[in-house]
């Protein structure tokens, strides 16, 4: 209990808050702190805790009499570098150096600068907190509109850079109001083993569905263009680095570059996840286990109860209180927020199973009850290999507005905007409300809705040329006949369920096995663009 408010009294000194701040909810350990020699020593550890993190640059908040008072400590450091002889020690024998502890940077805690950070001084950082801390994980994470980077750090699982989990990151981002871009991954760490010095083999490779590669594949999708990433592990030979990344233009689109046995470095392509995570498998010292951390990784965890570590709770606390919000559940949503923050209470309570048994046996099955709840997401269908529907691919008209004929700009286009995997669903579920067809989906696979896409394009050639044939005022749409790609279910989210009136989200029952492509004529002639895709999305057949 009392490293739990230890680490609750780190974060709030690191960001120059009264130590005390937020821990009055166990009102017995407050007393106990708050008062006689007890209080008087928190005071004293915080006091000398804070001007240690504002020497190392590692405080928030910092003030003008902290920095003052920070140079005196290190001009005193400075002229007594030789130490006085320890009495009683022997004439020649070596004089031992007191080290100064290093405190591990709470899990969240967001480091940046009081003016942006570059990637090199951003680095330096993260490089530091791996030293100081490299049974934990950290990151570097660059602002994609202003190039501003910022260092996260982890626990010894994952680092979470999510301002809905991450309430570090949150008072970050709302600390920053209006501030354009999103937060890319640039690096991380992948943890050394305490009783070894090294990564282990599993983890010197990224994770697959759920985890680094996923993420990879997320930001390409955003910005339209490739995304490589890297990890820094520790192996035998010392520091080493794995590059991994996404292209959506390449028929293998998962890179991965890894030192091999002889550290030099080794190249592999994978067409899909599921090809990754069977290389990976394959893999000495991997065991055979798999590299995914998606849904059935954790029902394998809830299957074995007695077993789960603080961290893997947490992480299906924050599974589950997602998904909760794309089903729009706000019941589900609350169980989950208040099961997360439970788990998080454990933290330097309990470590090892049968203390987290033993302290939250009926979290634990509440939280495996809510899992058997809820509908797990669609199975994303097999990828193909990638076929751009134009040069560029989707991204590369995404947005563009047509002058029309009467004088008038159409409409953005916007397949990626509104249906592509990261379109709101909350915005779905409105749409759904509001369309005639009272359906309304986005593509579970970025890869999979541009190669459909084009074969959508492509089936529907001699509709096309039709229609250009026409010699369509610009601003005319075509729309093409449905294309059923072969892949099963495309997509997610809402209809209106005719039975009841209510906009529902769509069942497993009902998979969208259907592509829906919209053309608009620019009223130019070939070799110029004739027509741009103002729309693409999965449909129910």
């Amino acid at each position: 209990m009392a490293t739990g408010a230890t680490l609750g009294i780190v974060n709030n000194i690191a960001a120059g808050r009264p130590w005390h701040e937020g821990l009055l909810t166990n009102i017995g350990l407050s007393m106990a702190l708050s008062y006689g020699p007890g209080g008087r020593f928190i005071e004293g550890v915080t006091q000398n805790a804070r001007g240690a993190m504002v020497d190392s640059g590692a405080a928030f908040n910092v003030t003008a009499a902290e920095t003052a008072a920070s140079s005196a400590r290190m001009q005193t450091r400075v002229g007594s570098e030789v130490e006085p002889p320890i009495v009683g020690a022997q004439e020649g024998a070596a004089t031992p150096v007191a080290e100064e502890p290093v405190m591990d940077m709470p899990e969240g805690t967001v480091m940046y600068g009081d003016t942006p950070l570059a990637e090199a001084e951003a680095r330096g950082m993260y490089q530091n907190a791996r030293r100081d801390s490299p049974h934990n994980e950290v990151a570097v994470y660059r602002n994609s509109e202003t190039g501003e980077c910022i260092v996260v750090q982890g626990n010894n699982e994952y680092v979470d850079a999510r301002a809905s989990t991450n309430s570090a990151m949150r008072e970050f981002i709302e600390g920053r109001p209006g501030e354009p871009g999103r937060w890319d991954l640039v690096e991380h760490s992948h943890p050394v083993d305490p009783a070894t010095g090294v990564t282990l083999e599993p983890h010197r490779y990224p994770s697959g569905q759920g985890g680094d590669f996923e993420v990879a594949r997320w930001q390409a999708e955003q910005s339209g263009k490739p995304v490589e990433q890297t990890i820094g592990i520790v192996t035998e030979r010392g520091n080493e680095t794995v590059t991994y990344g996404y292209d959506p233009a390449d028929p293998q689109p998962y890179s991965l570059t890894y030192p091999g046995p002889d550290g030099a470095p080794v190249t592999q392509r994978f067409r899909s996840m599921e090809a990754y995570g069977e290389w990976y498998e394959n893999q000495p010292g991997t065991g055979g286990g798999s590299p995914h951390i998606d849904a059935e990784a954790t029902t394998a965890v809830a299957a074995a109860p007695g077993r789960e570590t603080v961290a893997e709770l947490k992480r299906r606390a924050f599974e589950a209180e997602a998904r909760a919000g794309e089903l729009r559940r706000g019941d589900w949503a609350k169980r989950a927020e208040n099961l997360r923050e439970t788990f998080e209470q454990l933290e330097g309570i309990a470590s090892s199973p049968e203390e987290i048994q033993a302290l939250a046996a009926q979290e634990l099955a509440e939280l495996a009850a809510l899992e058997g709840e809820m509908p797990p997401r669609p199975p994303a269908p097999e990828p193909r290999p990638v076929k751009l529907t134009q040069e560029g691919g989707l991204a590369a008209t995404e947005g563009m507005q047509i002058l029309q004929a009467d004088g008038t700009l159409s409409d953005p286009t916007h397949g990626l905007k509104k249906h592509g995997p990261t379109a709101p669903l909350k915005w779905l579920e409105n749409l759904a409300e509001t369309n005639p067809s009272g359906v309304a989906a986005r593509f579970l696979d970025g890869t999979v809705m541009e190669t459909v896409t084009a074969e959508a394009i492509a089936a529907a050639q001699p509709e096309i040329d039709a229609f250009l044939a026409s010699n369509p005022p610009a601003g005319k749409n075509l729309v093409l006949a449905r294309y059923e790609p072969g892949l099963g279910n495309l997509g997610e989210g809402y209809y209106k369920n005719p039975a009841t009136g209510l906009v529902e989200p769509i069942p497993a029952g009902m998979p969208l096995t259907e592509v829906q492509v919209i053309l608009k004529a620019t009223g130019a002639t070939p070799p110029d663009r004739a027509y741009v895709i103002q729309s693409t999305y999965p449909a129910l057949p």
